[in-house]
């Protein structure tokens, strides 16, 4: 969904540029007033989608411990990356896994425009995803043992992030499901040449070869 407003009809200015007595530029701006019905007809298509979060947030390491559930933050992108970009599949992610962040609301434009970045990141060279916004750090804590830095968030944005940054960093390689339908990202794990994300994919992709082998011979 697009959120950002498009008028249907457009009111304008005009500047007449004049000479004052004194040789001085004059601008003399003109402005075209909007009756009540261009407007109504302007904002009649403009339908913003806001998700607004419900519940307490918490600030303190204790408090968020104690009020919320421990989340395997890669399980969570896992999931994201395959999620539908509707509102109601957005809203039943956001209802399984909780806040999106600490703002009092989000646009589902932010939504997709993170699950896109990511994808971006993932599959081709990181360094679009370092120059961005992104892949900053958010409030990383220093430890005396292994992990010597880690994050405590109940925020999906920043768990999602940070999931991709650690990554980048560690220099894994992704590649996107050669299935024209899918494209999810994967990890590469071997020197295997592995073209799919999953063996559903890989079946489906088989089927369709063996369907259009089949049909091209019934032609010859």
């Amino acid at each position: 969904m697009d959120s950002s407003l498009k008028t249907a009809k457009r009111g304008g200015a005009k500047s007449d540029h004049q000479k004052g007595p004194n040789q001085v530029d004059e601008i003399r701006l003109w402005l075209i007033a909007y009756t009540d019905a261009e407007v109504a007809e302007s904002l009649a298509a403009f339908s913003p989608l806001l998700l607004v979060p419900s519940g307490k947030t918490y600030v303190e390491d204790e408090e968020l411990k104690k009020n919320s559930q421990p989340a395997d933050p890669w399980q969570l992108r896992a999931e994201f990356l395959k999620l539908d970009p509707t509102p109601e599949a957005v809203v039943a992610f956001l209802n399984q896994w909780g806040r999106w962040n600490s703002e009092e609301y989000v646009e589902l434009s932010e939504i997709t425009s993170l699950l896109q970045a990511i994808k971006e990141a993932m599959t081709t060279s990181p360094g679009k995803w370092f120059e961005s916004l992104y892949s900053l750090p958010s409030n990383w804590r220093r430890r005396s043992e292994f992990p010597y830095f880690a994050l405590l968030t109940d925020k999906i944005e920043v768990a999602l992030r940070m999931t991709v940054t650690t990554d980048l960093l560690d220099q894994l390689e992704f590649r996107a499901c050669a299935r024209p339908d899918c494209g999810l990202p994967f990890k590469v794990e071997s020197n295997h040449d592995r073209k799919y994300c999953s063996k559903s994919c890989a079946h489906v992709e088989a089927v369709r070869r063996s369907r259009k082998a089949a049909s091209e011979k019934k032609t010859q």
